[in-house]
This record gives structure tokens, C-alpha cells and sequence, in this order.
């Protein structure tokens, strides 16, 4: 079985209890060490334990104990370095880092409503905040309703989101707040960041045909120092490459032959012979 813990982030304290405890809670759960991190060792059911079963409890309860201290910060995991027992451990750590009272929903909400697109690196970033933030404020009994939240996220966007963000509005205008999905608006405003991404990072039309024009007329040609072309390009060096368009004008605008005139000296007049 793979390495749950090694997944999530290590308790630094009670900046990350709440989420950390969740997934911790998770890894025992999936090894099977939960029951022991959450019967009280003095109970009278451990007590009354025989020889082999109390074995295999306390093998259990180190297991869990390891798996716990392996997920804790270098603070936390100094803090308790004299607790064995998962069960006591847990405790200690809820009673050190769970925040309780006003204070704490007080700072998770100052947070929240301070949070804008531009005070983030990106906008995945900004949105793994909101999400983070609304789930703590939701574990403490305090959700925010789905349309409330996407509000306040399109809110703090800057204008170049301003056409998505009618769109969004619009989508979701007539929903139910229990219809609604976060992750798949989420999803739609970061697809749209990538594209305005790659928009920016593009040269616009203007731009390619103004590079292009600009290359064109500072080119020089060897073969007939002509400006606006280069020698491979040349009409003069390859015909073929004339357009069809004005071959045929060169033709209808040629020259006819003139006649070869003569002054014979008996005559005041002009005697033509006319060149065949």
C-alpha cells in the first residue's frame, strides 16, 4: 500500500490543523490503525484485553503512533516527542492547534475578504485559496452558499475576465444553489486564463503584418539592387515567379514594331519599308 501521508502537507500548527487533521484522520483510517488512535488506552475495553490481543493492540498503537509523528511539523512533532500512545497524541495536538471560539472564524473570514486575484501569483493559486478558506469556515459549521462564493470570486477578477465572468452570471443566474458545482466553474475560469495567456504571449495580426512589411521593404536584392525583395526572390532572375497577372499586362502593354523609315535623296518625302 502506498505512502498516504506522503501526500499531505506536515502540521506546521494551527495555520493547517483543520485540513491536515482531515487527511490524517484518513491515512489511519486506510491502514487500519484508527480504532487504537481513538479508544482511550485506560478505558476498561483495553484493560480487559488477554495477553495476545493487548500484543497486537500496542503494535497497533506504535504503528499509528510512527504515522502520525511522520506527518508532524519539527514544532509539533517537539512538542510531543513524550506521548507513545496515538489515542493521547491526537489529543495533545487537538489541544494545542484546533482554534476555537470567535478569534479564529474571525481571521479565516479577514482573510477571505481580503483575498483578491492580484495579491495571489496566479489565478489557480487564488482559487486553491478561496477553496481552502471556504471549507475551513464550512468544517466550523459556517458555510458559504455556492453562488455566494462564485460571486465573490468573479468580484476580485480583473478586467480581462470581465467577458467570462457574464457568461458565468448568466449560466447560473436561474440555478439552485444546490445545483450549482464549484470545481466545474473553477475549472471553466482557469481554461479561460490559458487562453488569455496565450493570447498575450502571441503577436497580434497587426503586429505580424507590420514585421513582415517592415522585413520586406529594408530587404535589398543582390542580383538587381532593387529594394522590397531578396535575390531568390527576384522577377528579373526568375521569371517564373512574375504572377500570371502581370505577364499578361506586360504582354497587352508592349510596344508594336515600328516601321524602318528611309530618306531617298530624289524624294522630300518619306518612304517607308515597313520591317516584317
Amino acid at each position: 500500500m502506498a505512502d498516504s501521508n506522503l501526500k499531505i502537507d506536515k502540521l506546521q500548527g494551527s495555520s493547517n490543523w483543520d485540513l491536515w487533521s482531515i487527511r490524517m484522520e484518513s491515512v489511519l483510517i486506510e491502514k487500519g490503525y484508527y480504532e487504537v488512535m481513538t479508544t482511550d488506552p485506560s478505558s476498561n475495553a483495553v484493560i480487559a484485553l488477554n495477553e495476545a490481543d493487548r500484543a497486537k493492540y500496542n503494535s497497533l498503537s506504535l504503528k499509528a503512533t510512527a504515522q502520525i509523528r511522520l506527518a508532524l511539523g519539527n514544532t509539533p512533532l517537539i512538542q510531543t516527542k513524550a506521548i507513545i500512545n496515538p489515542y493521547e497524541l491526537w489529543a495533545a495536538l487537538k489541544r494545542l492547534y484546533e482554534a476555537k471560539g470567535f478569534s479564529s472564524e474571525f481571521l479565516i473570514c479577514k482573510e477571505l475578504f481580503n483575498l483578491k486575484l492580484g495579491k495571489t501569483s496566479n489565478l489557480e493559486a487564488y482559487l486553491a485559496k478561496i477553496r481552502q478558506l471556504t471549507e475551513e469556515l464550512a468544517a466550523r459549521s459556517l458555510a458559504i452558499p455556492k453562488k455566494v462564493i462564485i460571486a465573490f470570486t468573479l468580484n476580485n477578477l480583473n478586467t480581462d475576465f470581465a467577458n467570462t465572468v457574464a457568461i458565468i452570471s448568466q449560466n447560473i443566474r436561474e440555478a439552485r444553489d444546490e445545483n450549482i458545482e464549484l470545481e466545474k466553474v473553477f475549472a471553466y475560469l482557469i481554461d479561460e486564463s490559458h487562453r488569455l495567456k496565450a493570447m498575450s504571449d502571441s503577436p497580434s495580426f497587426i503586429e505580424q503584418a507590420y514585421n513582415t512589411s517592415n522585413i520586406r521593404n529594408t530587404s535589398i536584392c543582390s542580383y538587381c539592387n532593387k529594394k522590397g525583395h531578396k535575390e531568390e526572390k527576384c522577377w528579373e532572375k526568375h521569371p517564373e515567379f512574375r504572377p500570371h497577372s502581370l505577364k499578361n499586362k506586360a504582354k497587352k502593354g508592349s510596344k508594336p514594331k515600328q516601321a524602318n523609315y528611309t530618306i531617298r535623296e530624289d524624294a522630300s518625302d518619306l518612304e517607308s519599308d515597313t520591317a516584317l
